[in-house]
């Protein structure tokens, strides 16, 4: 029983000092950089570390218990494992990490920018609500947006709410999308939508226009019933002198 007892602390001890493998919990875009870590258990003394891409042997870390793999490329996904000496105990033993699956994903450039309403043109009302909608096909993500307005930069994020418009609203609007390679950003692309022409048209004017016509509308009849009066005024008098 006393030997039992050993070997169960012994197993133990051995599955509390193995190797792990940490790869950050994050999804890993091409031209990412990504950096391996080979830990014991509460943080053990680890010597000699060595990693293994599937069956290939990659040789001892640069960065001592650490593999970097930089920019990220798809030929690098897979299975890793590191192996090292642990030291506890009155001698080391060499021990084996589980192995971790490392999946880089293809990135895709932005491409065809749209703005919801569609271009080229919109025209609106002062007090009118407009909101434009920017969306791209196709792109990794993060994407980027941004909206300039005759040139400058006027917002950001896929909506833009401009709420109760006036006319220092009008102009041409523009979405910009981008996305990059990498989390250094050393490739940038980017979509530009086509552009739309806001046009906020004064109520003021068309109302400016029919207050002139019902004017002269009013003065019209007004001319028209001093005439026929002057004219049943004569009939008149001619019949009482006749």
């Amino acid at each position: 029983m006393a030997r039992d007892s050993g070997m169960a602390g012994k197993v133990a001890l051995l599955l509390w000092e193995r190797l792990v493998l940490q790869l950050p919990a994050r999804a890993l875009l091409e031209g990412d950089t990504v950096t391996l870590r080979c830990r014991g258990w509460q943080d053990g003394t680890v010597t000699g570390v060595r990693f293994y891409h599937g069956d290939k042997d990659l040789g001892g870390a640069l960065c001592g218990t650490e593999l970097s793999l930089s920019p990220l490329q798809l030929h690098h996904s897979g299975r890793y494992r590191c192996g090292g000496w642990v030291n506890s105990g009155p001698s080391p033993w060499w021990e084996m990490s589980a192995p971790v699956t490392v999946t880089v994903t293809v990135h895709v450039p932005v491409a065809n920018a749209t703005i919801t309403p569609g271009p080229p043109a919109l025209q609106v009302h002062p007090g009118d609500p407009v909101t434009l909608r920017c969306s791209v096909q196709v792109g990794s993500a993060p994407v980027t947006f941004t909206w300039p307005h005759n040139g400058h930069q006027v917002a950001r994020g896929p909506l833009l709410e401009l709420g109760a418009v006036h006319v220092g609203h009008s102009g041409t609007y523009q979405c910009v999308a981008t996305n990059q390679l990498g989390q250094d950003g050393h490739r940038v692309f980017r979509a530009l939508s086509p552009e739309l022409a806001l046009e906020v048209t004064p109520q003021g004017t068309t109302g400016h226009l029919w207050n002139t016509v019902a004017v002269n509308v009013g003065r019209t009849l007004l001319y028209l019933l001093l005439l026929l009066a002057v004219i049943g005024s004569c009939r008149w008098w001619h019949r009482r002198g006749g």
